[in-house]
């Protein structure tokens, strides 16, 4: 029978059901689709535990029981003289009250002694205490057990982008490679799951989400799960309660396993297990929506460091070619810069900390021309003329100027994670003007001159005018960038 059957069938509810499955005093069998089969003997078996239970006999003696290591008529006999004690010491109890009661004290003069060591003079009854449920602890408060998942999910994810970005030294650039990021950062994340969460449940009993929230995680018997139970209880997790993580999928299995938390059933991976919620203080939900909201916004900083370029400070030549070849690399501009500053059509690729660039004779003869000026071998001064009399339309080539510019402010010591978006907003914003224009940024001053002759420019596209002979046209700029401080 199904357990929704045997819970009608005994009274008693599932988390009772389930609880003396734990403890061993039942077994059903299991089906190939992983449900139980309850057999008749079980209903039965739980029959006999609900009477005894009422006769409250504790569970160590019914198992010893239905063992057979003590005759169920030792038992009664046992129980009925702890009753016996109860009813003597109920009574003792009762006739204190009513002495107390006739005295007419109240609160502020009453005098517990004389009435304290009335009671500890008569038989002590074991069994007054309120009847312990028979139940595994459960916590139904499915939103605190999401939202603790979720900020260890945020962790998890924090740390990964650590190491994605300064120990692999990968900073996705292209769209291919950012939509590989995402399949490899979600990966990750559940293999950090797997090599953390059994680690921290098995040692420290919670997890960061966890303990924001208060909540423990214990065994049955009150004790630490072992690594392998932990382990085998967040493979439930991903595969019963949120789906390997999967978008859409996932939400439908959240929704099935908060119904069943509502109803106080425990979840499949919660077998033999139990929580111990410490309380319900407002001020977890503040510390956990502050923790979520900074973990989430410190990939932006984290993110703006892993862009910063590889050399730093004072640079020489080489130096600032490399800076400005991984900014190219990133923004995805095809022409770069060859050890000497000058721009090459060969092949080339940058990488975090290393640059290669084939160097050969093939400029072009409208590619721009890089002079630099270096005092003490450090660089202080990049100059990048072009020029151009096309007769047809023609895009102006600023992309250099704006890389040379990045590469130079920000190899500046003041730049960092924290403020690099400010300063590229700065940097914007002297560039908006077009044609001449000059700013200065983190102390690198950028000055051009552009002259023009027989062109209409529009967003950086040069577009013949009509009343220009042809030969008359040109369009000419100077970059002068240089190091102030």
């Amino acid at each position: 029978m199904t357990i929704k059957e045997l819970e009608q069938r005994t009274g008693l509810a599932r988390a009772n059901i389930r609880f003396y499955e734990t403890e061993g005093l039942i077994s059903p069998v299991r089906l190939p689709n992983g449900y139980r089969d309850y057999s008749e003997g079980d209903a039965e078996t739980l029959e006999k535990i609900k009477l005894l239970r009422r006769l409250r006999l504790d569970l160590d003696t019914i198992r010893r029981v239905q063992e057979g290591t003590l005759p169920l008529r030792d038992a009664l006999a046992e129980q009925e003289r702890a009753l016996e004690r109860d009813r003597a010491a109920a009574e003792a109890a009762r006739q204190v009250c009513r002495r107390l009661a006739d005295s007419g004290l109240d609160y502020a003069a009453l005098s517990p002694e004389p009435w304290l060591a009335e009671l500890d003079r008569a038989p002590e009854g074991p069994h007054l205490a309120a009847l312990p449920a028979d139940r595994a602890e459960t916590v139904d408060h499915p939103w605190v057990r999401l939202l603790a998942r979720l900020l260890d999910g945020a962790v998890y994810g924090m740390l990964w982008t650590v190491i994605q970005l300064f120990v692999l030294g990968w900073l996705p650039a292209t769209q291919g490679e950012q939509n590989l990021s995402r399949v490899v950062g979600w990966a990750a994340v559940i293999g950090l799951f797997f090599l953390l969460e059994p680690l921290l449940l098995s040692t420290w009993g919670t997890t960061p989400g966890k303990a924001v929230f208060g909540l423990k995680l214990r065994r049955a018997d009150g004790g630490k799960l072992t690594w392998g139970q932990a382990a085998r209880r967040l493979l439930g997790v991903y595969n019963h309660g949120q789906f390997w993580s999967i978008p859409i999928v996932e939400l439908f299995f959240w929704w099935k396993s908060r119904k069943a938390c509502l109803r106080g059933e425990p979840l499949p991976w919660e077998e033999g297990t139990s929580y111990i919620l410490k309380d319900e203080a407002t001020w977890r939900g503040w510390v956990f929506a502050g923790a979520y909201l900074a973990l989430n916004l410190a990939a932006f900083p984290l993110t703006a460091q892993a862009m910063l370029p590889p050399n730093r400070g004072e640079l020489t030549v080489a130096e600032f070619a490399e800076n400005y070849n991984e900014l190219a690399r990133m923004v995805e501009y095809g022409r770069r810069l060859d050890e000497a500053g000058q721009v090459t059509h060969g092949e080339a690729e940058s990488t975090q900390g290393a640059t290669v660039v084939v160097i050969g004779d093939d400029r072009e003869e409208n590619d721009p021309v890089f002079t630099y000026t270096e005092t003490d071998g450090a660089l202080t001064r990049v100059e990048i003329t072009w020029e151009t009399e096309e007769n047809g339309m023609v895009s102006v080539r600023n992309g250099e100027i704006e890389l040379s510019w990045m590469a130079l402010v920000t190899a500046q010591p003041g730049v960092n994670g924290l403020n690099y978006t400010g300063v590229l907003n700065r940097m914007d914003r002297a560039m908006e003007a077009g044609g001449s224009w000059s700013g200065t940024v983190q102390g690198v001053e950028c000055r051009v001159t552009a002259e023009n002759s027989g062109y209409q420019e529009i967003a950086g596209t040069l577009l013949p005018t009509e009343d220009t002979p042809q030969g008359g046209r040109r369009y000419s700029y100077t970059a002068v960038l240089t190091l102030t401080d």
